[in-house]
């Protein structure tokens, strides 16, 4: 709930500006931080050509201000509420008797160059609060365009699978992400593995395994546009800070349409030292393996780990906590990025 606010206490000036449609959850998690404490509260809703959007229809601006106010009122504000069209970038906040600008991490550089221009004209410059993303269900950030186009409701609930390329054909891979992915994920994914390159070589080392994650992942979402995450997974041996030898490890990268990158390494482990120094002179340990445990798809199958811990562990198991790994950051992302808001204050 709002604060209400009485004769006597110090003056909160705060202004924000936005769209405000369709109405959603992000909105009102900026009207809700422009009012905690505000006792003026200033809201520009844009009109005329700022409101015009190439993928969706635009309610008239008094039925959006009516949205606004009721909202803030049904929340209980009771300060002084103004509410007017905002017809350029800036608005009033440039030159008005304002402390406190909210915004979203999209519209932080709008804030800054407002906070310029205020003090080209000698005026003091605003408190910006940073309000971070609402994610929908998907983990990706509620926004008005996704609701158009169908993928999300306004409260971020999902209304489609999640569209989700590996950059493998691997069976394991793929069934790795679509494991972990239905944990973490409370919507449907449909996910899509694709043959690619990774750029680096079949038994990459150290830095050169995490590339080739990367390279997957990118290649992955170029060979399906249409796809929201792109996953690539790469094994490899890394010679951990302290430890002594190589250790096998997956990297994995997470790729969203908006371009942020994540990152996370599945559990490591030691392979005898003699297979060692076969994976390290060019052999796949698949390849090396397979004969001994009598498995010539072991690379596909339950792969070294599954063999060396006697089926109480798998290769699957690996790369799905990989996935988990580079997820971690996505769960919250305002103290991650990208724009991460450090505790909403700018």
């Amino acid at each position: 709930m709002c604060s209400n606010h009485t004769a006597g206490f110090e003056r909160v000036r705060v202004c924000l500006g936005g769209t405000f449609e369709p109405f959603h959850a992000g909105h009102r998690a900026l009207l809700r931080e422009a009012a905690a404490g505000a006792t003026d509260l200033f809201v520009g809703i844009t009109d005329g050509v700022l409101a015009r959007r190439p993928d969706r229809a635009i309610r008239p601006w008094q039925d959006r201000a009516e949205t606004v106010r009721r909202f803030l009122s049904e929340e209980g504000y009771r300060g002084e509420l103004t509410v007017r069209p905002l017809t350029d970038g800036s608005g009033p906040a440039a030159t008005g008797a304002y402390d406190r600008i909210v915004v979203s991490p999209e519209t932080l550089p709008g804030a800054h160059a407002i906070n310029k221009s205020r003090q080209a004209n000698g005026l003091p410059p605003l408190d910006v609060r940073v309000v971070p993303h609402v994610l929908a269900e998907d983990l990706l950030p509620l926004s008005a365009t996704r609701i158009a186009a169908g993928l999300i409701d306004v409260d971020g609930k999902r209304l489609r699978p999640v569209r989700v390329a590996v950059g493998s054909a691997n069976g394991v891979k793929v069934s790795a992400v679509a494991k972990e992915l239905a944990r973490i994920l409370p919507c449907a994914a449909e996910v899509k593995g694709f043959a690619v390159a990774s750029g680096v070589a079949e038994q990459p080392r150290d830095e050169a395994t995490l590339r080739g994650a990367q390279n997957r992942a990118k290649a992955a979402l170029a060979a399906w546009p249409e796809a929201e995450y792109a996953i690539g997974i790469e094994a490899g041996l890394v010679k951990f800070p302290g430890n002594e030898g190589y250790l096998e490890a997956q990297a994995c990268a997470v790729l969203d349409r908006d371009g942020w990158e994540t990152h996370g390494w599945g559990p490591a482990f030691h392979y005898p030292d003699w297979l060692t120094k076969r994976a390290l002179a060019g052999e796949m340990v698949s390849d090396v393996l397979g004969p001994i445990a009598n498995d010539p798809s072991l690379g596909s199958t339950t792969g070294a780990i599954g063999w060396l811990t006697e089926g109480r562990f798998d290769r699957t198991e690996l790369s799905r906590l990989a996935v988990l790994m580079a997820f971690v950051p996505r769960f919250r992302r305002g103290l991650y990025g990208p724009s991460s808001s450090e505790g909403k204050t700018s």
